[in-house]
């Protein structure tokens, strides 16, 4: 099945795409205070929902922040942000880069 992977991996990350419909390539960071929030509960969350939507990727969260790039589906990637906005307003200023990902591919690159 499909896994959305959090992890602290700090050089690299892999997405493979094994869909056939179009798929969006998402990237985003938003720094902001986390350090008062259940950083536990907002992982189990996107990690649940993630799963359901069939999302692929790395999802970073910190006391200061989140960072992602992940593959999805057109409609999960709006549910993704839809959902993020939920767990907090300062998830609302995110600013989403994607890519229409029209064929089934792997993505790979390096986190710097």
């Amino acid at each position: 099945g499909a896994t959305l992977v959090f992890s602290h991996f700090r050089n690299q990350f892999r997405i493979m795409v094994d869909k056939l419909e179009p798929t969006r390539i998402v990237t985003f960071y938003r720094y902001v205070d986390l350090s008062e929030c259940d950083i536990n509960g907002f992982r189990d969350a996107l990690l649940k929902l993630g799963n359901g939507l069939g999302v692929r990727g790395r999802l970073l969260l910190a006391s200061d922040g989140i960072s992602a790039t992940y593959a999805a589906s057109c409609v999960a990637t709006v549910e993704m942000a839809t959902f993020l906005t939920s767990l907090t307003p300062d998830f609302a200023h995110i600013d989403y880069k994607d890519t229409l990902c029209e064929e089934p591919k792997e993505v790979s690159s390096c986190l710097c």
